[in-house]
């Protein structure tokens, strides 16, 4: 199944959800997710829960199509389409670091992919900088969070 989803990627196109999440460690709130949601009137809201802060405070803004389309276009310069199928863990380790995305487009296509101590290539440059965006967006409302 991983096979024919490499031979054929996902096309990107706009994004109608978008979720990526992360856990570091077994601490309380430890984890954080950064979401994107299309709304019935083609407006978007984004989500940003920062690790460290309860599920109930996460924070959320209405944006514009312009930052949904850059998070799009994030995707198809990384290549994030290769990814679609990746599902390994490392079950050597117990309270490491895990991480899920799963994007929808308006065109139909679903991305999914997800790791526990493994990651796909290009991980690093593009969860950093999806975090970057988002804390960017929120950075009147976290201050120094």
């Amino acid at each position: 199944m991983r096979l024919l989803k490499l031979l054929f990627p996902v096309k990107i196109g706009a994004i109608m959800s978008f979720f990526m999440s992360g856990s570091n460690g077994v601490e309380m709130y430890s984890g954080y997710h950064y979401s994107l949601k299309m709304n019935k009137d083609g407006s978007y809201t984004a989500e940003y829960k920062p690790s460290g802060v309860p599920d109930e405070q996460a924070l959320r803004k209405q944006v514009d199509f312009d930052f949904a389309e850059s998070l799009s276009q994030l995707m198809r310069d990384m290549k994030i389409n290769r990814w679609n199928g990746f599902d390994k863990s490392n079950r050597m380790v117990m309270d490491g670091t895990g991480f899920s995305l799963d994007v929808r487009f308006t065109n139909g296509k679903e991305l999914r992919a997800h790791g526990y101590m493994k990651w796909p290539k290009g991980y690093g440059e593009f969860s950093g900088t999806v975090a970057g965006r988002f804390r960017e967006l929120f950075e009147q409302v976290t201050g120094d969070r």
